[in-house]
């Protein structure tokens, strides 16, 4: 909403100025017309200059005006591959999101429970691909169909087609819809645990140190003798952590951007040198593409702050 209402007031202030400019250039194009044939010629240049410039404005007005909310596209197997737009005022698109908002702690928790790494640290998303398919049939989809009228699904559906056939004419408008609402799932959960993430460490940390200290009390709460390294030269391990004889080295990140592939090199040499069975990167704002692409190679386990209690429970 807020985006919406910065979008429009944008636009509504470029078409303003251009009204502005567009009467300064009828004013100019008024003055030659009585003027002499040496002032002429300089007032109808700038007035010409003024009329393009107010038609480059206008048209940059209805460009905002018409922006849309980046969501996702399908091939035609059906899986979510390349980006098409979505108008934020869509009644299909505004459906699915109303209810996806509803459910998305819900979401969140599965996804958190079902996207764990194996023992060889590889993320399955299988599993939370089936959850999610599963939401949009009997949950998303039956709620558009309740809330949309049919007049309304076959116009949202009419415009997503046209853009998705220009790169994929076999698409199913079925299975475009299921994208979309797919898009939406992922990047309001992805919202939802930055800002549970954010909750749980700005309550208790304000300091690198103090969130080294809550990632070890939290391990210990879960059993494990944990201890914070404390010092330099410390190989990138932030905590050590020791149950049942199992050793685990942890780095802790209290970053405002996401953690990079420098963290999982570190606390992986780390590993090496104390010796342990376990290695994992704790971040407060998650981790870029090529720290996840890193961490699957090497097992080194990547988690956000409410996911440690899930993982070494």
């Amino acid at each position: 909403m807020f985006r919406a209402i910065v979008r429009i007031s944008s636009a509504v202030a470029l078409g303003v100025l251009a009204v502005v400019v567009g009467l300064a250039s009828i004013g100019l194009f008024a003055s030659a017309a009585s003027s002499t044939p040496a002032d002429r010629v300089p007032m109808l240049v700038g007035g010409a200059v003024l009329g393009a410039l107010c038609l480059g404005l206008l048209y940059a007005s209805g460009r905002i005006a018409r922006e849309r909310s980046p969501k996702s596209s399908v091939d035609a197997d059906g899986k979510v591959r390349m980006s098409i737009d979505v108008p934020d005022d869509d009644p299909t698109y505004a459906a699915v999101r109303s209810i996806v908002e509803k459910h998305v702690h819900t979401l969140a928790l599965e996804k958190r429970s079902r996207l764990v790494p194996d023992k060889y640290g590889v993320l399955d998303f299988e599993s939370w691909d089936r959850e999610a398919d599963m939401f949009i049939e009997r949950v998303a989809m039956p709620h558009v169909r309740a809330t949309v009228s049919p007049k309304q699904y076959e116009r949202s559906v009419r415009r997503l087609m046209k853009r998705v056939r220009r790169r994929t004419p076999n698409a199913d408008p079925n299975e475009v819809v299921r994208a979309v609402a797919r898009a939406v799932i992922e990047r309001e959960v992805v919202a939802h645990e930055a800002e549970l993430n954010l909750r749980v460490v700005t309550a208790a940390c304000q300091s690198p140190d103090e969130f080294e200290e809550w990632c070890a009390s939290e391990l210990r709460a879960l059993g494990w003798d944990a201890r914070v390294t404390g010092q330099a030269g410390d190989q990138g391990v932030d905590v050590r952590a020791v149950r049942n004889g199992i050793v685990l080295v942890v780095q802790c990140k209290l970053y405002s951007q996401p953690a990079g592939n420098g963290a999982v090199q570190e606390v992986f040499a780390g590993k090496s040198f104390y010796r342990a069975q376990l290695a994992a990167v704790v971040s407060s704002s998650g981790f870029t593409k090529s720290a996840r692409a890193i961490a699957q190679q090497t097992g080194v386990v990547l988690l956000t702050p409410a996911e440690i209690r899930d993982r070494f429970r």
